[in-house]
């Protein structure tokens, strides 16, 4: 209704169009920041073990939505990792043969 209203009153559509949308993608931007799910996404899942990694606090949903990045570039996507990788950790098979009966009772290496 806005937007017909500034149509008819402003000569420039495209200024108005331009000013418009501005406007709605903030609006739409504030919406998606202020949404607290209750399910974990890739960018929940990393603010949550980041911060328990890093404080020993798994932040409540509030914190962590209100540190979750609403525009992530696929570029720029970076895999969650604890610990080190299996190659970095066993050089060779037999140091991972050894270290095996340390494990056996646990559900984790």
């Amino acid at each position: 209704g806005m937007s017909i209203l500034i149509s008819k009153r402003n000569p420039s559509l495209v200024a108005s169009f331009a000013v418009l949308s501005c406007g709605y993608l903030l609006s739409s931007y504030q919406e998606v920041r202020s949404v607290v799910l209750n399910t974990l996404n890739t960018a929940r899942f990393t603010v949550a073990v980041d911060s328990f990694v890093k404080t020993g606090h798994v932040p409540s949903l509030k914190e962590g939505n209100s540190e979750e990045t609403v525009f992530n570039p696929p570029w720029r996507h970076q895999p969650v990792a604890i610990g080190s990788r299996f190659g970095e950790a066993f050089q060779e098979p037999a140091s991972f043969v050894a270290t095996r009966p340390l494990f056996e009772d646990e559900r984790y290496l």
